[in-house]
């Protein structure tokens, strides 16, 4: 490849290098992407009238508008479950099903893993150590259990920021993305139970109090009420909105917005109680990432960058660079799925559908999820982590010691997925 050609990768390089410098110095993801689509702009030829034109399409773009939406929602009502105590008389009501020690161990954090809360791993890890208090379970054992369990269903669930966004920029429903995507939940947990369940020794079964009055289905079905509404409306109405001129992504926002009605309503909330879960820190910097993300977005679609990746040639290279490198290294310098789908998905979608032609999207987002989850899962930085070790009070150098290879398995288990949805699509 000649300097000429190599020009626009290089200036791409030194963006993302610039965006992961930044957060590395405590910017903050957002205002690093912020400041990196600027960057990325002026090295393309973009003046900053340009790039402020393109930063304030955000507000017109229907998309982005819906996945604030969206994410606002289930963030409220995740914390309005949390502080209310109807999550965990969901978990407590749940767990009463389950009798074997090693389902109860991986369930409680896969079940807290279905409400996308910042943090949540500190939320199953009592429940962890209920669970685990007359077993013989090291405490790193529990940490990385509780750690990467709760991670399972983060590459299916409708729920998840990452799913959100991926889904947008593909232009396909959530739900669709997560029939796609669901093998990869499948080898999480496959991959969790070898490395880190079968190695412990534990009982074959416990006492279950199934039959008790909290253990009834009719409890059940009424503490997770706000969750199945939300889910199963999500499914009902994009399908119904799919047959007519309504954008299937409003399908989300009606079910989730029943869903928060369902929780205020049975928690005796009110609508200010809901607002004030909108002006958390959390919530504010997601919504603002977001923001910035869409900007990104804007400026390599509509500033000239993907065009001019895709004149420099070398598009099979690149493709591959950007689904698998770019996006590993992005999970793990930030911890973070959603920076990686964010800031390299939009891209390599552009790229695929010139090199391939349409219908070829879905193997390559797969691979760049895949990428990123390997990625942020054997991160260091990723907040769960941290706040697992710190819980269970573990050394975070000899846990992390123990995610590699297991981040490792579950990549390659995306990548044989991604060979065969490339084999069927093709």
């Amino acid at each position: 490849m000649s300097l000429a050609l190599f020009l626009p990768y290089a200036k791409l390089i030194a963006v993302f290098t610039l965006m992961l410098l930044g957060m590395r110095c405590r910017l903050g993801l957002g205002l690093s992407v912020l400041l990196g689509s600027l960057c990325i702009a002026l090295l393309f030829g973009c003046s900053v009238p340009d790039w402020l034109r393109l930063a304030g399409g955000v507000f017109q773009d229907s998309v982005i508008l819906t996945v604030w939406g969206v994410v606002a929602l289930v963030l409220a009502l995740s914390a309005l479950m949390e502080s209310s105590g109807q999550a965990e008389r969901f978990m407590n009501a749940l767990s009463l099903r389950v009798s074997s020690p090693a389902a109860r161990l991986v369930f409680f954090p896969i079940l807290i893993g279905l409400l996308p809360m910042p943090g949540g791993a500190v939320f199953s890890a009592p429940m962890i150590t209920a669970v685990t208090k007359n077993l013989h379970v090291p405490e790193v054992d529990k940490s990385l259990v509780n750690y990467w369990f709760r991670h399972v269903a983060e590459l299916s669930w409708p729920l998840y920021p990452a799913v959100i966004l991926a889904a947008s920029f593909a232009g396909i429903s959530t739900a669709l993305l997560g029939v796609w995507t669901f093998p990869l939940t499948l080898a999480c947990f496959g991959v969790g139970w070898l490395f880190l369940i079968r190695p412990l020794s534990m009982p074959a079964a416990m006492t279950a109090a199934a039959t008790s009055e909290e253990g009834r289905w009719s409890n059940i079905l009424r503490q997770g009420a706000p969750i199945f509404i939300s889910l199963a409306g999500a499914l009902l109405l994009e399908a119904v909105f799919a047959c007519t001129s309504i954008p299937m992504d409003y399908g989300i926002l009606f079910a989730l917005a029943a869903g928060l009605l369902c929780c205020l309503r049975q928690n005796g909330l009110g609508i200010g109680d809901f607002c004030r879960t909108l002006v958390r820190p959390h919530v504010l910097k997601m919504l603002f990432m977001i923001g910035a993300l869409g900007v990104f977005k804007n400026v390599l679609s509509q500033g000239g960058v993907a065009q001019s990746i895709i004149d420099a040639g070398s598009g099979d290279a690149a493709i591959w660079l950007l689904a698998t490198v770019l996006s590993a290294l992005m999970g793990l310098l930030t911890g973070m799925l959603v920076a990686c789908v964010g800031a390299v998905a939009p891209l390599l979608l552009v790229m695929v559908e010139s090199a391939y032609g349409p219908g070829h999207a879905m193997p390559w987002l797969t691979l760049c999820m895949i990428s990123g989850a390997a990625g942020y899962m054997a991160s260091p930085l990723h907040i769960c982590f941290v706040l697992s070790c710190q819980y269970f009070k573990v050394d975070m150098a000899t846990a992390w010691r123990r995610m590699p290879l297991p981040a490792l398995a579950y990549w390659l288990c995306g990548f044989v997925y991604f060979l065969l949805l490339w084999k069927l699509t093709s």
